[in-house]
């Protein structure tokens, strides 16, 4: 029970969810929390309308990733097909999701991908935007997970990192992997939480020093990584399923 006395019901997907719930439909190899969440509205044969298909679509092909996953399978697309046939429109979800940035964000966008940093022989892609630039812009929060992304799409990076200090002294770190480490473990550690390839955490601190810190951590679990295994690629798919 909460303060308010009413049971919490956690319905998740992520590894990193501490079950904080009255009740807790954890299950870590699900495609997207829309998925379980569609399986019980079925299973408790609650029709579907057009009000609870949308935000059901939305959730699943926001958590597999417009479907590039390595969770997404057949009964995964399964599901967005009965969700169409009662006429979810995948182009204007689409268009809403993507096709709807605010100037401010674009523009801060542009001075974060042109202060983007490399380190560890290019295996880290990481960008920094303090709060004196952050202010400036003010782009809307939602629109700040665009950004990690196109950190990831740099060729030989392993791991890209925005850290983003929203507030004087309270920074976003946003992680996005290729596979080879989890950054749901390095979030965790960190008071956060996530996907093995996508996750996130605030911290308060010194940005400097917040930096240092996480790159710290992203280089030994690259070394460790590399040390364990001779097949990156194995070693990925393994990540991606135990996370």
């Amino acid at each position: 029970m909460n303060e308010l006395g009413k049971p919490i019901v956690s319905i998740d997907h992520h590894s990193t969810n501490k079950r904080f719930g009255s009740f807790n439909h954890i299950i870590n190899d699900a495609s997207s929390t829309g998925a379980l969440v569609m399986n019980i509205i079925e299973d408790l044969a609650i029709p579907l309308s057009l009000e609870i298909a949308i935000p059901l679509y939305v959730a699943i092909v926001t958590d597999t990733g417009d479907f590039n996953y390595p969770t997404t399978t057949p009964k995964t697309h399964e599901k967005a097909a009965r969700l169409m046939e009662i006429r979810v429109k995948p182009y204007e979800v689409y268009r809403k999701l993507t096709l709807d940035r605010t100037i401010e964000f674009i523009r801060l966008g542009g001075l974060a991908l042109f202060n983007v940093q490399l380190a560890y022989n290019g295996d880290v892609a990481y960008s920094v935007v303090q709060y004196d630039l952050f202010q400036k812009f003010t782009p809307r929060v939602d629109e700040l997970v665009m950004l990690p992304p196109y950190l990831l799409s740099i060729r030989g990076v392993e791991v890209g990192v925005l850290f983003l200090e929203y507030e004087p002294g309270r920074i976003l770190v946003d992680l996005r992997s290729k596979g080879l480490i989890s950054v749901a473990s390095l979030a965790a550690d960190l008071g956060g939480g996530g996907h093995s390839r996508a996750a996130g955490v605030r911290i308060r601190g010194e940005v400097p020093e917040i930096v240092h810190r996480v790159l710290i951590e992203i280089e030994q679990m690259l070394l460790s990584a590399r040390r364990e295994s001779t097949d990156e690629e194995e070693h990925r798919t393994r990540t991606w399923r135990s996370s």
